[in-house]
């Protein structure tokens, strides 16, 4: 109901960045690198739902909740005008996400699950710059379904031109095929190394023979979203494409990267998706330094820049431990859930966990 438009939930590693999940389910900001960003609204990143039963019509939502009101200050950078789900429950009980999708014209049962790893006294397991995206989707009828998964995003990296200004161009978005892995890597030409924006960002899911588009239509407008949507409601595809260079300058592409299977009666499978990033380079502010006006002067590089080489690395070594890290922080989860604190004191702390998790 109301009450999602509250949220704003963290997922990202201690001293890594993080990005803030909504209520609805929406990817509501990104804040990757090294400061707060609670204003700026990523543009056409999301996930989106494909399914079509047997001699049925094609349904395609965006994996959201309709938005809320005041809907008047909807950004079309959030493609508001795309079908979205009615209604969406949220169990946000730190450090699992838990989101229900509901709506009678989709005929699967969707869940969200979105996490980055939490193990107490552990600080490096719990220092993945990461989240990750696990949807379980169940086809509670008695025919087949066909599922089509996608998860779009626009390449995020910033640079800045010869005066100093901070925008995009010169965005480079690469297919990733190795390692079990499948997605794209988003890069920018314009920063060099010691830049405080210098970094990259992976997206990709470990389903083998995963789709991938790195890059939307290069058109003008909204030209881009109106053939992807087209293109994916047809069919739950997209067209093959492979980058065509870097953007032009004041633009960014956006990728996606498409997973399809078939769900036979009553069977459930869940599909993983992962956002790593890597921007390794801090200047304390003012602020932060009090008073110390020397540390202003002198960047350093963050602690998770001496374990990872770059986002894929992160990713690589993430999927290698997932099955241990996820164990680990389900059991800080379930003991903290199933202790005998009354639930006030179980709310402050798991509250306050999450803070250790933000800028």
């Amino acid at each position: 109901g109301p009450y999602l438009s509250e949220i704003a939930y963290p997922i990202g590693g201690l001293g890594t960045g993080n990005i803030l999940l909504g209520g609805r389910g929406q990817v509501q900001h990104l804040e990757l690198v090294n400061r707060p960003n609670r204003v700026e609204v990523p543009t056409a990143t999301f996930f989106a739902l494909w399914a079509r039963e047997a001699d049925g019509e094609p349904r395609a939502m965006v994996l959201e909740r309709q938005l809320l009101p005041p809907v008047q200050h909807a950004q079309r950078r959030q493609l508001a005008g795309l079908p979205r789900f009615r209604e969406v429950i949220f169990d946000g009980t730190y450090p699992f996400a838990r989101l229900t999708f509901q709506d009678e014209r989709m005929p699967l049962e969707v869940r969200l699950q979105a996490w980055n790893p939490y193990v107490p006294l552990e600080p490096d397991w719990s220092a993945f710059p990461a989240a990750l995206f696990d949807w379980t989707l169940k086809n509670p009828t008695g025919r087949s379904i066909e599922v089509s998964l996608a998860f779009s995003m626009q390449n995020p990296i910033k640079s800045r031109d010869d005066e100093g200004h901070l925008g995009f161009g010169g965005n480079v978005n690469a297919r990733l095929d190795e390692a079990g892995l499948v997605g794209v890597r988003f890069t920018t030409e314009g920063n060099a190394p010691d830049a405080m924006e210098f970094g990259d960002v992976t997206v990709a899911t470990t389903e083998a023979g995963a789709e991938v588009q790195t890059h939307w239509y290069r058109g003008r407008w909204w030209d881009d979203a109106h053939v992807f949507w087209r293109d994916f409601t047809a069919d739950g595809r997209l067209a093959p494409a492979e980058e065509l260079g870097p953007s032009e300058a004041r633009r960014a592409d956006v990728a996606s990267v498409v997973v399809r299977f078939t769900l036979g009666p009553g069977e459930e499978r869940t599909v993983p998706y992962y956002l790593t990033w890597f921007f390794p380079n801090r200047r304390t502010t003012e602020r932060e330094a009090l008073g110390q006006i020397e540390a202003t002067k002198t960047p350093f590089r963050n602690h998770f820049a001496t374990r990872f080489s770059d986002s894929l690395d992160a990713l690589k070594q993430l999927v290698a431990r997932r099955e241990t890290l996820e164990a680990k922080t389900r059991l800080f989860h379930e003991t903290l859930l199933r202790s005998t604190y009354p639930p006030s004191v179980i709310d402050a702390v798991t509250a306050n966990a999450s803070s250790l998790k933000t800028h």
